[in-house]
């Protein structure tokens, strides 16, 4: 079963296509790309298997195994964000079980994470982590979600 849910508000254009019980309702995926993505923009987020997270994985970063979350941007200017996200529910369960977190919250930290790489925030050097952390959990608070870090 495919639901699939647009918004258009403020310049920031949302797709949302989730497949499967458990992933968040279309209307929190908005509510928290509008916060991380004040720029506005067009976005589409979709909620994806293990096997088809291991094939972006593989084909875009050469890594042969699933992951919690990609992001594809395809704009090269800061005033207006571009891309799609792809969320991995199964390995988001995973982690969240492993690190003792409620799986709504987890997924809502997918989210604000896979969004803020859209924005060009990355985490491949402790400043840049430190940078991203503290966005990520200045968000996360707007909407009670504790630090996931």
């Amino acid at each position: 079963m495919q639901k699939r849910a647009n918004s258009s508000t403020n310049k920031l254009s949302i797709s949302v296509q989730c497949a499967d019980e458990g992933e968040p309702p279309p209307p929190q995926v908005r509510a928290l790309l509008r916060a991380a993505l004040p720029q506005g923009g067009e976005v589409a987020v979709r909620f994806v298997s293990a096997a088809e997270i291991t094939r972006l994985n593989q084909h875009y970063r050469n890594l042969a195994k699933p992951t919690n979350v990609l992001s594809f941007s395809y704009s090269d200017t800061a005033d207006k964000v571009v891309g799609d996200i792809a969320v991995c529910v199964e390995a988001a369960k995973k982690t969240a079980h492993t690190h003792n977190m409620l799986l709504q919250h987890h997924l809502a930290h997918l989210i604000v994470h896979g969004a803020l790489h859209l924005c060009g925030y990355r985490h491949d050097t402790a400043p840049h982590a430190k940078k991203m952390e503290a966005a990520e959990q200045q968000i996360l608070a707007k909407f009670g979600i504790p630090n996931p870090y």
